[in-house]
């Protein structure tokens, strides 16, 4: 087990010194962080890259669960978008979506 290395100095700037170190714990990386996957960072994206990697049980549920409202929603749809970033949120509501009928942006 790991501290918590999101303050570790090169975490956010995927610094492959840090890269290798970490790689160095584990044979294999599985992902289970639906919610940080996107994110470049060095104990994510560049682990995923050096090691054998695969998504983790929770993360397949929360992939199945997107594809299901994306590709066959059940309507009327109602998608509410939250986050600290409204351009983010601006981005997927200004689109036109075929699966959305009805978008609500809440702000935080």
């Amino acid at each position: 087990m790991l501290e918590n290395v999101r303050y570790e100095p090169g975490e956010t700037r995927d610094d492959p010194d840090l890269v290798a170190a970490l790689a160095e714990f584990a044979d294999a990386y599985v992902d289970d962080a639906f919610g940080t996957a996107h994110r470049a960072h060095a104990s994510t994206e560049g682990v995923a890259n050096r090691l054998p990697s695969a998504a983790g049980q929770l993360m397949q549920r929360e992939v199945d669960a997107l594809s299901a409202i994306v590709g066959h929603p059940r309507r009327p749809l109602v998608a509410i978008l939250g986050g600290a970033r409204s351009a983010t949120r601006s981005r997927w509501s200004s689109g036109s979506s075929s699966w959305r009928t009805q978008c609500a942006s809440a702000e935080r």
